[in-house]
């Protein structure tokens, strides 16, 4: 434990303290993306936020997470991944349409205009 705390500490990721490759995130990425493609939610959420442990400044994987928690019915969950999502990649379109589509499917459509409105 102390080991891990040092590398944490050094502000190495956790997948390289478990030493897991770009390529190895991708594939865990695939994985739960076929969850998400599959519908099975519960699932895709572990696997997500596996991800994100993991893997913590990879947007696509708090888009995933998001996506999940959101069709979960945990809404706070899915309003901090997204906004998360949004923090690391504030350039890209993604994590402000599933944002939107979020509370759109709150029926909050004064925060979904809102959420558009940002990021254009």
């Amino acid at each position: 434990p102390q080991m891990f705390k040092n590398f944490l500490a050094q502000g190495k990721s956790v997948s390289e303290v478990l030493g897991f490759s770009e390529e190895a995130i991708d594939k865990f990425y695939e994985a739960a993306h076929h969850l998400i493609a599959q519908k099975r939610w519960k699932e895709a959420k572990d696997a997500f936020f596996f991800l994100v442990t993991v893997a913590p400044q990879v947007s696509e994987c708090w888009l995933g997470l998001g996506l999940a928690y959101g069709q979960c019915k945990e809404t706070e969950g899915a309003i901090q991944s997204y906004l998360r999502a949004i923090a690391l990649s504030p350039h890209k379109a993604d994590g402000y349409v599933a944002f939107a589509r979020l509370f759109t499917a709150m029926d909050d459509l004064p925060n979904a205009q809102k959420v558009c409105e940002i990021g254009m």
